[in-house]
Formats: C-alpha cells, structure tokens, sequence
C-alpha cells in the first residue's frame, strides 16, 4: 500500500505553520550557523526560510515551511493489518520534536494509522515542553503526552521510524540493527517531487 500526501502534509505543518526545529534538551544555546550554510544543505528540498523570536528569547530559531509539492512515500507489507501503518518518532529527550510530530499525526485521524513518539535519552513519565505545548494549543491540537525512551518492543512494533536527525538514526541502528529497513531521517523521507521513484 502506497501512503502519500495525506501523512507528508501533516508531518511537518505543510500549510500555514511554521514548525520550530530547534530542540528543548540544549544545554547551552545553538551555535549560530550562517544563513547560506543552512541554504546550500537544504538544495535539494523545497523550503523557505525565515528568522522569528519565541517567547522573547534572545537568540534565533530557524523556521522550516516544507511545501505542498514535497512527496513523503510509505510502502507497507504485513501479513496481517494490511490496512494499517504504525510510525514512530524518535529525537533525544521526547519533549520537543517527536512529540509534536506524533500530536500532528494523530490530530489528522487517519484511518489505520497508529502513531508513538519516544527520546533516546528520555527520561520516563516527563512532559512535552512548554514551547511545543504552546505551538500545539495555538493551533486547537489537544495533546497529553508522558515522555518515553525507545525501547525494543516499540522498536518490533513500529513499521517505520522516523528519526529528527542522522545522529538519532545511527544510535536507533546501533542498538537495534534489525530495524535498518524501517528507520529513516525525516530528511531523507521527505524529498521535492522528482521523476525518480
């Protein structure tokens, strides 16, 4: 079965919404990156780029827009549930990203798609951040949420898992190689619509 616009659109707030990328498990702030570096690493993707201020906060958050014509592809095989997907997201302490990613999806009740979240190093029973908290609410997406670290049975549940960064991906890998077919990056997930299949 072939999943496309339905689950692309609601991943990264395709429309009208800036997704705030930065994580809530820093320890000091980001170091500040120029603008034409973030450019040229996003060539291949359709984005636009924009600066804006959170909370009053004194330094900079990059805010991504992926557009409509990005194309985020799911193909899925069981022997059982042939109608239905379970995603997982996985980024470091499961405040931030992966929760928000997991609060987006379900808030789109997409038949047969199941959807968890889960932190690296997350810390169980927490909280989602304030910031993402906020996001959410702003935009009517109620959401309870405990943190979660990944575990091996989430691992064997999950049909895909999508990671927030390369970093995430290779520890996921590391730990659970049996899961190398399933894991990918959102970035190398979602990708501009080409002739290539």
């Amino acid at each position: 079965m072939q999943w496309s616009n339905l689950i692309s659109s609601t991943l990264l707030f395709f429309i009208g919404l800036h997704l705030i990328l930065s994580t809530q498990n820093r320890q000091i702030k980001p170091i500040p990156v120029p603008i034409l570096a973030v450019s040229a690493s996003l060539d291949t993707f359709s984005v636009s780029i924009s600066f804006g201020m959170l909370n009053l906060q004194k330094y900079l958050f990059i805010h991504l827009c992926i557009h409509e014509q990005l194309r985020f592809e799911i193909k899925f095989k069981r022997k059982s549930e042939a109608n239905s997907m379970n995603i997982y997201f996985v980024c470091t302490g499961n405040t931030c990203r992966s929760p928000m990613a997991e609060a987006i999806l379900k808030h789109k009740q997409l038949d047969g798609v199941h959807v968890k979240s889960a932190g690296i190093y997350a810390l169980e029973g927490g909280g989602i951040s304030e910031n993402s908290k906020a996001v959410l609410e702003k935009e009517n997406i109620p959401f309870e949420h405990k943190t979660s670290q990944v575990n091996e049975n989430d691992i064997e549940w999950a049909d895909l898992i999508l990671t927030m960064t390369l970093a995430h991906k290779q520890m996921i890998l590391h730990s659970f190689p049996m899961a190398k077919d399933k894991t990918f990056t959102l970035k190398e997930y979602v990708a501009p619509y080409s002739s290539k299949d």
